[in-house]
């Protein structure tokens, strides 16, 4: 099969811009704005940033603490 990518862009229901440029707006630090991050050859990166990972993370603390207070309380 030739030209995966764009088959694949295809299936995603990404549109290939017709010329790949530099855009001097997406470099302003604004805070509205969202962070753009491009690849060395221009192109713009996905956006695959997840909270996942820092809920799993607080979740497991949360559990650690409650299984320490289970522990530490006195039984009667």
């Amino acid at each position: 099969m030739t030209n995966m990518k764009a088959w694949v862009d295809s299936a995603a229901g990404v549109t290939i811009p017709a010329r790949v440029g530099t855009d001097s707006s997406a470099m302003v630090n604004d805070p509205g704005r969202p962070v753009v991050t491009t690849f060395s050859n221009g192109t713009v990166a996905p956006a695959t940033a997840s909270e996942l990972p820092t809920l799993a993370v607080l979740g497991a603390f949360l559990l650690l603490i409650g299984a320490g207070i289970l522990v530490s309380r006195s039984r009667s």
